[in-house]
């Protein structure tokens, strides 16, 4: 049985073997190629319109089996253009049509079933009017105005297989700046293709394929390289309108000039693609239908919509879909990018998981682009950055979403739906709009952080010893532009922002601060104020604590209310109101503490200045309650139980300053000008102010400004200079300063003396110490005095004065100014009341005691009802004038009168001639003496019972001077005139006063 079937099928394979050979044999002797070959190129005319060659035409039957194959070798289509890469459109190795025999034998119709086509070159070119080089079949009837062909022209066709290897072709579209390449490139078509209906499955492989955008300007837009792609597409319908499904696959690929490294996946290819779609060829229209899905690596995203393709009458036209499938994973997908692409991400670690939904809508033009909205969703995010982010920042989970219009003058705007983080211990949410996305940026954001402080000491740079402890709890919300923010211009962003912090513990070095609960709000600008960029708040319960080494503050309950003027690079204006309740604080060994605080005011920033003043421009109101500063300096506290000034850059008002210091207590208020310019040594610092007392220590109150202005050192070396002894402490008169007291003292003490009423004006004159007229009263008399006074060296110190004793006890006046016994001898032998007026000027030591070699002065006595104490010399000089019964029934000398005026110059004084009248007698004294007791006196008896003149001259040393008699010298009735010598000094104390006053007037 076996053996027959084996029979059967040899003779069956015999018999169509004979049958092949025949038909061939038939083929070629009717058909020879020389003959095919002039057939073709003769037919060729009627279908390509432009020049075309065929090296070549033959038969072939097994390669197009059961269709007859018409195999043409090199076949070359020419058409020149200009612009085009080359002449040549197309040359094909070989190419085989097959051709259905039954058709052709019985009817006489040229049917095509096959096309195979090996080893194509083609070049392709389409110039800026739309017209092309492959623009090379007859038009159909029906259209003569499409640019395009009809495959209705073409010799019938029942496609059942296409197939193309070895292609390389080039495409170069000037109008719409396009390049394309593809090289050895195959591909096969499986299906039908007859009546102008499609049913087919296509399946494409090449080695490479390039494509290249090029925009109006020559700027390279897409550059796209694809190495091995491969395309599988089916479709079905008419050539019209088709149905089908793309698929692509790729393995890597370069895109952008700028991008040298290759893509490529690390697991699987690079991309791949599925897309079913309809397509409406006749519309350009196509469509991609909802589940096309385009995958990168692991990361697919589905995608949907249409595209309107360009035409003479509407521009190409978007719409269109995707989403990411699942939750994509950061990191991995950034490997899979160039180094090129990832460059910034250098030293970075970030990851999160992304999900992706954009839609894009509108035309694509030169000017015009789709409007894109994305939806970006973050989840579990991480960021590190240690070059410029001390820690890492977790969980960030963020709703991201942007509007985008990249078309010519459009504007793209984002939205942060909500953004949460996580970074050490503190806790993140920001939410805001995006405006100008993709130009100047206007941000408008919320932001909130709680956590605790200790959170920013990472961020501070290491030279900056701080630790903060405690939590802050932070809401902000802003706005600006970009631009703003690089050129700092505040007055035109906004930011309203509030800290609230707890259980603040704060070092920075030395500096130690804690506050139980501390809130600060800032609000810009302040439109609220004219010109105000912003108003800023800080209030604090319980009590705060600062320390700076030595420096310890306690503040109570504070509050500080600041506001900002017109910013500029180098000058911020702000206005505060600060408020502090019970504060203490130590500054070394200083320690101030208060019951009350307010400074209320402005200032206006500017570095470009040195002085403090000037940097920052204050105009402040000070109120101050219940303030006590120690001092080592101080053997006493000072109290200020008030305290009230206004400052400007134009001066100081020193409303009151109520004072107690030791036993003073004394309130001050009047005006301080020439502040900044005092401390910029461009001018003195002026001052008019009242003083006020009931008790003071004048001598305490001038030890504290001694020596102000002058330098601690100089003062040193010229005491030890000087041989100054270490107990004297002269009084150094202030420099630098034009300082005028108007005083009013109820108490006082100056100098050893107990003073009451002291009032008058004491003026400090750089260098110079003026009273004008100060009047007082002590227990002796009433006073008054004017006086200069200077400080050139401690050992060397100048007075002139004017001093004036009304009714004073001698012997007081003798213990009050110790010199006048040393100038006028003899008054110590009266008693009684007398006015002393006393003008001079001298040189003292540090002692105060007057350097006599440099004493001009006068001085000029009166009295009444005076008692002559008992003394050697006056007794000698009575007996000689045969005094009778002078003494009273008390047994003293009483002198009805005495006016006595005198000189002094260097060592040597001159009493002019004064009359004493001392019961019935009347005498006359003159003369002078020297600081070293030597004298030369004259006295004359002009008045006595006896009606006889006696006259006695005093001379040598004062102590145990020769008395004798002398000549008379004086007329009867003689009386001496008023020499005025006082009044001259006086007049010339009043004019170096004027000059002293006048030395500073600028």
């Amino acid at each position: 049985m076996k053996k027959g079937w084996k029979i059967a099928l040899i003779s069956v394979g015999s018999l169509l073997g004979v049958v092949v050979i025949a038909v061939s044999v038939v083929l070629w002797l009717v058909f020879t190629p020389s003959q095919l070959t002039k057939i073709v190129n003769r037919v060729a005319g009627d279908y390509v319109l432009c020049e075309s060659h065929f090296d070549k035409v033959d038969l072939t039957l097994f390669k197009t089996f059961p269709d007859a194959g018409l195999k043409i070798d090199n076949v070359y289509l020419v058409n020149a253009v200009d612009g085009a890469l080359c002449d040549t459109v197309a040359h094909i190795g070989s190419l085989t049509l097959g051709v259905d025999v039954k058709a052709f034998m019985k009817e006489n119709k040229v049917i095509v079933h096959q096309v195979l086509v090996d080893d194509v070159q083609a070049c392709l070119y389409i110039g800026s009017d739309g017209q092309s080089n492959f623009d090379i079949f007859p038009k159909g009837d029906e259209d003569t105005t499409s640019s395009t062909f009809s495959l209705d022209s073409l010799p019938e066709m029942n496609l059942k297989r296409v197939s193309i290897s070895n292609l390389c072709a080039q495409l170069q579209n000037d109008k719409n700046g396009l390049y394309a390449e593809a090289t050895d490139l195959d591909l096969n078509v499986k299906g039908t293709l007859t009546a102008g209906l499609v049913d087919a499955d296509l399946d494409l492989q090449t080695d490479k394929m390039m494509l290249t955008t090029v925009d109006s300007n020559g700027k390279t837009q897409i550059y796209a390289v694809l190495d091995e792609p491969t395309i599988a597409l089916k479709a079905d319908g008419n050539l019209d309108k088709v149905k089908g499904q793309l698929k692509m696959n790729l393995k890597k690929g370069r895109f952008n000039d700028m991008i040298n490294e290759t893509l490529q996946a690390s697991k699987h290819d690079l991309l791949s693609l599925t897309v079913p779609f309809e397509a409406d060829l006749q519309q350009m229209l196509f469509t991609l239908h909802d589940d096309s899905r385009l995958k990168l690596d692991d990361y697919a995203l589905t995608l949907g919509g249409t595209l309107q393709l360009a035409s003479d009458r509407q521009p190409m036209e978007i719409h269109a879909a995707l989403a990411t499938d699942d939750e994509w994973q950061a990191e991995p997908l950034l490997a899979i990018l160039p180094a090129e692409y990832t460059t910034w991400k250098k030293g970075m670690d970030l990851d999160a998981k992304l999900k992706l939904e954009a839609t894009a809508h509108g035309t694509l033009t030169d000017t015009t682009m789709p409007l894109i909205a994305a939806k970006v969703l973050l989840a579990d995010g991480r960021f590190s950055y240690p070059q410029a982010l001390p820690c890492k920042v977790t969980r960030i989970n963020a709703d991201l979403q942007a509007d985008l219009d990249l078309g010519k003058g459009g504007v793209s705007k984002g939205r942060v739906n909500s953004l949460r983080a996580h970074a050490l211990n503190t806790d993140l949410t920001l939410d805001g709009n995006i405006g100008d996305l993709l130009g100047d940026m206007r941000i408008d954001a919320n932001l909130k952080a709680h956590g605790p402080l200790a959170d920013a000491e990472p961020f501070l740079p290491d030279t900056l010893k701080l630790s903060a402890a405690g939590k802050a709890d932070i809401k902000a919300k802003v706005g600006f532009k970009l631009s703003q923010l690089s050129k700092m211009a505040l007055e035109q962003m906004t930011a309203d922002a509030t800290v609230k912090l707890k259980d603040l513990d704060f070092t920075l070095d030395s500096l130690h601060a804690e506050a139980p609960e501390l809130n600060l709000a800032l609000r810009m600008p302040a439109t609220a104020h004219k010109g105000r960029l912003a108003d800023a708040n800080i209030t604090g319960s319980g009590k705060w604590i600062v320390e700076n080494g030595s420096l310890k503050a306690e503040l109570v309950n504070a509050a500080i209310d600041a506001g900002i003027n017109n910013p500029l690079k180098e000058q911020i204006a702000a206005a505060f109101n600060i408020r502090v309740g019970e504060t203490e604080a130590n500054i070394d060994s200083m320690m101030v503490s208060l019951e009350s605080l307010q400074l209320k005011g402005s200032l206006r920033l500017d570095s470009t200045q040195q002085n403090i003043l000037r940097q920052y421009n204050p105009d402040v109101d000070v109120n101050l309650h219940g303030a006590v500063l120690y001092m080592p300096s101080l053997p006493d506290a000072v109290r200020l139980s008030q305290f009230s000034l206004a400052y400007s850059p134009k001066g100081a008002n020193l409303r009151t300053a109520e004072v107690k210091l030791g036993h003073s207590d004394f309130q001050l208020y009047g005006t301080v000008d020439n502040l900044e310019k005092w401390l910029d040594h461009e001018d003195i610092l002026r001052a008019d102010l009242n003083f006020t007392s009931g008790y003071s220590d004048v001598d305490q109150l001038i030890s504290l400004i001694s020596g102000i202005g002058s330098d601690p050192d100089s003062l040193e070396q010229m005491r030890q200079e000087d041989n100054v002894p270490a107990e004297a402490n002269p009084f150094i008169v202030p420099k630098d300063v034009d300082l005028t007291l108007h005083t009013h003292i109820k108490r006082c003490v100056a100098f050893g003396n107990d003073l009451n009423d002291l009032a008058g004006a004491v003026t400090i004159n750089d260098g110079t110490a003026i009273l004008d007229q100060i009047g007082f009263v002590c227990k002796a008399a009433t006073m008054q005095l004017s006086a200069l006074y200077r400080s050139p060296r401690p050992n060397n110190l100048f007075v002139a004065l004017d001093f004036h004793l009304l009714d004073i006890q001698i012997d007081e006046l003798l213990d009050m100014i110790p010199t006048v016994d040393t100038l006028v001898p003899m008054l110590a032998a009266f008693s009684g009341n007398a006015n002393f007026h006393l003008a001079a000027e001298t040189f003292l030591d540090a002692r105060y005691q007057p350097k006599m070699s440099s004493l001009l002065g006068s001085a000029a006595i009166s009295g009444r009802d005076l008692t002559v104490m008992d003394n050697n010399t006056i007794a000698q000089i009575a007996k000689l004038m045969q005094f009778k019964s002078w003494k009273d029934k008390d047994n003293k000398i009483r002198i009805d009168s005495l006016d006595v005026e005198m000189t002094c110059f260097r060592k040597e004084i001159e009493v002019f001639p004064f009359l004493l009248n001392i019961g019935k007698y009347q005498l006359c004294a003159s003369g002078k003496h020297t600081l070293d007791n030597q004298c030369g006196y004259h006295v004359e008896l002009l008045k006595n019972p006896l009606l006889a003149k006696v006259g006695v001259d005093v001379r040598g040393d004062l102590s145990s001077p020769k008395i004798s008699l002398g000549q008379v010298r004086y007329a009867d009735l003689y009386r001496p005139d008023k020499q005025g010598v006082v009044e001259k000094q006086t007049l010339e104390l009043k004019r170096k006063i004027k000059q002293a006053l006048e030395a500073n007037v600028r």
